[in-house]
């Protein structure tokens, strides 16, 4: 029997490299708590991008500040840990078909590729620890945090 797969959001990722203990912490109970449960842990070329941006951007401009090598290493850990789901052609009118119906502006395009791209390879989930930025695709995926 397949796993069900859960695609990551860039705020998991970041948070498990987060120098709070405690958010560090609810990222990794997140991510025990869904392995156990039985979910195939995805994550997509998005939030690669997306994470090093966050990761190597200074602290002074709300980033994490870690170097190139630290921010690699932890993208290859990532890699080596969880199911990579690669672009698909079919994603872009998905996402053109949700930034039109749903009137999306700026920045919010970016939450919308992420649910294009779990639509296109059958993902119903995604988890986030930016609930409120999905919340308008309830009806098409499960937003878990």
């Amino acid at each position: 029997m397949m796993s069900e797969r859960v695609l990551l959001d860039t705020s998991v990722l970041a948070r498990l490299c987060d120098p709070d203990p405690g958010l560090r912490q609810r990222a990794q109970h997140l991510l025990l708590r869904l392995s156990t449960g039985g979910c195939a842990l995805a994550i997509c070329p998005q939030v690669v991008y997306e994470f090093w941006v966050v990761a190597t951007r200074p602290t002074t401009v709300n980033g994490m500040g870690l170097d190139p090598s630290e921010a690699s290493a932890q993208i290859g850990d990532w890699l080596a840990a969880f199911q990579m789901l690669h672009d698909l052609p079919e994603a872009v009118p998905i996402w053109r078909r949700l930034v039109s119906q749903m009137a999306v502006l700026g920045k919010s395009a970016h939450d919308a590729r992420l649910v294009s791209t779990a639509i296109a390879h059958g993902v119903a989930r995604v988890s986030s620890f930016n609930r409120a930025d999905f919340e308008r695709y309830a009806d098409l995926i499960v937003i878990e945090d």
